[in-house]
């Protein structure tokens, strides 16, 4: 958490006076006189005091297995909205004891946003539509249904079955909501409050072209609405919204692309009253999504996606216009981590890879004595590696070191000198088209045993390619950097069978060497996209049997899938149970799988964790990456980044119980990506990749 000084009205700035961790992903802010609270999503509402010198979150509610997704002020009180799905609940505090006076069952829909004053709160359920809910003491009836998802209905061109009523502001008059397709919603507070009261639509469409609004906020006179690109459902998805998750297509929210028309652009809409009638003043376009939005005064702040903080002025001119101009931008520091693995030269020095679409900021972390992390300056004009740190290896000849990393377009080699890390020189990869005509794109990664790199490439049926990592390291250092290489690739094998090239996934190869000295790869290939085949839809993991030669290319082995559809195979890890190979495999959508690799049956599950429910949207967590620690007296145990669940841990010592259990679930603030596990100093380290909350360190 950073506090900000906002200096000067002619010349902004913004000068950083005081910094602290609050240690949760922050889905709304109030700051009231001294004292701060955050909406903290599962891990509650939370309160720190800016006056002390200690800037401790205390926890006011921990929500009961809901998520805390709004709070704000209302005369002499504290409201907190608490989400589930169809059970929402909120929270009621005196501002100045912040003891809890009242906590109330909200009808069904989900809790997103609250406003109110000193006798009512307004809340927002989603695609439920509003309610109203009477603070006074007296009251016999608490809650009064208000418009429904009827009254908000989308223009064709959006293509929604359901609006969700997102955001919420109050003047004295008129209450708006931000109404998702259906634009800016008023409501005219003179009307007795009922399911029936007439709502003004205000559609926030660009020239016939959709636009979702997302946000709204009321001050002195002015409003502003914040559109954004795509519905609300599919914007709170996976990583930056407040909740979602992705499907087996690794379509983003609650809502595929296909059910949905996405806008051309995101936009600042503002609004005043001329007598009875509202007026649009003005209109500009953003390139990213609204993710908050508080006037203050002539100034007009935001935090967009992908472009931080936004501040705008609106002070009128001669001509009484306000210009709206932006004066500042700060764009965000931190970095949306995906994955991280310590430098093979220096254990401290820390390759990250980060989300294409978050922050771009420069530099790479480095793990300090005294258990923090800061950017080592030698790397303040480094990129990130890529989207997925791949394979490393220590060039012989020269001593650095090399790592293979995956990027949205391709792979990426990078010669890295952990002595001098400003020095790193990077070349991509240059890509050849299959034998369908495809490409690959989206995700790309790689493994390396010995001499032998195994690559994978997403959207093509050939996903698994050979290379040699010597003759790479050749071709690159005779070429200059940034030059694209043009790769003579050992062997291409196809991984998948009929359906659209397009839909299909191939993650990152698992190597295993058996006693006897073979060789097994383990490849997850999201899931079977075959019409014909009877598994279709089903997570799918391949199995292959490696030669002894280097460059060989490798034979079939098996194939495994899981006994349900719907599933998708994104990683994978060997170990050894009682003397024989299992493969743990991480399915996306349902959890961990333990395979028992050969047999004479083939591959077939021998143990399981399903994770539970959601309380919050009554759907499980996303399961994005898995590491595994061969604990010598206490068998095998797994750690699993778990999305917005956070550290999952559990045991693997007795995998044929079939009813494996998480030992604990570690809430991390915000979607746990990628996950990496070492031993330094004799210490275990665990890196833990936050597409919200960047990258921590746990012990």
């Amino acid at each position: 958490m950073r506090e900000w000084s906002f200096e000067s009205a002619t010349e902004p700035t913004l000068r950083l006076t005081r910094e602290f961790s609050l240690g949760v992903w922050a889905h709304s802010l109030l700051v009231d006189e001294q004292r701060l609270f955050a909406a903290g999503g599962s891990l509650g509402l939370m309160c720190v005091d800016l006056a002390g010198s200690a800037h401790s979150p205390r926890v006011l509610e921990r929500g009961r297995g809901l998520w805390c997704t709004d709070v704000e002020r209302a005369g002499t009180r504290i409201l907190a909205t608490f989400a589930a799905k169809d059970a929402s609940r909120l929270g009621v505090y005196d501002a100045r004891s912040l003891r809890r006076e009242s906590w109330i069952e909200l009808p069904e829909g989900t809790a997103w946003a609250v406003v109110g004053d000193q006798e009512r709160a307004f809340v927002a359920l989603g695609d439920a539509g509003l309610v109203m809910v009477d603070l006074r003491a007296s009251a016999k009836t608490r809650v009064w249904p208000g418009p429904g998802a009827q009254a908000f209905s989308a223009p064709r061109h959006c293509q929604l079955t359901a609006n969700w009523v997102r955001d919420l502001a109050l003047s004295e008059t008129h209450l708006f909501a931000a109404a998702d397709g259906a634009g800016l919603a008023l409501i005219d507070l003179a009307q007795s409050w009922s399911p029936g009261m007439q709502v003004a639509l205000v559609p926030t469409s660009e020239a016939g072209e959709p636009s979702y609004a997302a946000r709204v906020a009321w001050n002195e006179g002015r409003l502003f609405v914040g559109s954004n690109l795509g519905p609300a459902a599919m914007a709170e998805g996976a990583p930056f919204g407040a909740g979602g998750r992705m499907d087996a297509l690794l379509s983003v929210g609650a809502i595929a692309e296909s059910d949905c028309a996405l806008g051309p652009s995101a936009s600042l809409c503002s609004f005043e009253f001329e007598g009875q009638r509202l007026v649009e003043r003005g209109r500009w376009l953003q390139t990213g999504g609204w993710l908050a939005l508080v006037p203050r005064g002539d100034w007009c702040f935001g935090q967009i996606l992908g472009e931080g903080l936004q501040v705008r002025s609106f002070e009128k001119s001669e001509s009484a216009q306000a210009s709206g101009e932006v004066v500042l931008t700060q764009r965000p520091v931190g970095l949306a981590v995906i994955d991280a693995v310590p430098s093979m030269q220096d254990p401290d020095l820390v390759l990250v890879s980060v989300d294409s679409a978050g922050s771009k900021a420069p530099g790479w972390p480095r793990l300090a004595q005294e258990g923090r992390i800061h950017i080592d300056p030698a790397t303040h004009a480094l990129a990130p590696l890529g989207l997925l740190v791949g394979a490393q290896w220590i060039d012989e000849e020269s001593g650095l070191e090399w790592c293979l990393a995956g990027a949205p377009d391709g792979w990426r080699l990078a010669q890295v000198d952990a002595l001098h890390p400003e020095r790193t020189r990077a070349w991509p990869l240059q890509l050849e088209p299959d034998q369908d005509g495809q490409s690959g794109s989206g995700y790309f990664s790689s493994t390396i045993d010995g001499d032998d790199l195994y690559l994978t490439c997403a959207k093509s049926r050939f996903g698994l390619l050979g290379a040699s990592a010597g003759e790479l390291v050749r071709v690159a250092l005779a070429s200059p950097p940034g030059q694209s290489l043009s790769v003579a690739w050992k062997w291409r094998t196809q991984v998948h069978t009929g359906g659209d090239a397009l839909r299909l996934y191939t993650w990152k190869p698992s190597v295993h060497r058996r006693e006897n000295g073979a060789r097994w790869l383990a490849l997850p290939c999201g899931f079977d996209g075959d019409p014909s085949s009877p598994a279709r839809g089903h997570a799918r993991t391949v199995l292959f049997a490696l030669g002894a030669e280097p460059g060989s290319a490798p034979q079939p082995l098996g194939t495994f899938h899981k006994a349900t559809p719907g599933g998708h195979a994104i990683a994978c890890a060997w170990f050894v149970h009682q003397g024989a190979p299992l493969l743990a495999v991480l399915d996306l959508v349902t959890g961990l799988a333990v395979v028992e690799a050969h047999g004479p049956s083939g591959p077939v599950e021998v143990g399981s964790w399903i994770a539970p429910n959601e309380v919050f949207d009554g759907q499980a967590s996303n399961f994005l990456d898995l590491v595994l620690e061969q604990r010598t007296h206490a068998g095998t145990y797994a750690f699993i980044a778990a999305g917005r669940m956070g550290l999952v841990g559990i045991d693997l010592s007795r995998p044929r119980r079939f009813d494996l259990q998480s030992d604990f679930v570690l809430d991390t603030p915000g979607w746990a990506a990628g996950v990496h596990l070492d031993a330094h100093g004799g210490r275990r380290r665990l890196l833990l990749g936050d597409q919200k909350a960047g990258l921590l360190w746990l012990r």
